[in-house]
């Protein structure tokens, strides 16, 4: 008896290749964004200090699961949904993209629809 393989078909070769930079600019853009969320909390004169220490607390452990979730584990079979995920979050351009095969973004595209985008 063989089991049906129901997982994302794992990218090819050369997307691959293509993803590999683009996951490690979008790592920078994601952290350059938690960077100025943090600066805006730690600058900010509303509340306490211990206010603000929580709300940035808060906020690295919001950040510290998106960024696992976006992000690892680093691997061909979950790159398709990273990709989508790092586009659902605007760490990807319809340019960068477009480096990818046509199958690919497609289903890119196909499903970052579906989904759409957080608020």
């Amino acid at each position: 008896m063989t089991r049906e393989n129901t997982g994302p078909k794992p990218i090819s070769e050369s997307d691959w290749k293509c993803f590999k930079p683009l996951r490690k600019l979008a790592i920078e853009r994601f952290c350059n964004g938690v960077h100025k969320e943090a600066a805006a909390i730690t600058a900010s004169n509303e509340g306490t200090a211990h206010e603000r220490y929580r709300e940035l607390h808060q906020l690295m452990d919001e950040r510290d699961k998106e960024i696992v979730q976006l992000f690892d584990p680093h691997t061909r079979s979950r790159a398709v949904m990273q990709l989508v995920g790092l586009c659902q979050m605007w760490l990807v351009t319809e340019d960068e993209l477009s480096v990818f095969s046509d199958d690919l973004q497609a289903r890119v595209r196909s499903l970052v629809t579906l989904f759409g985008h957080p608020e």
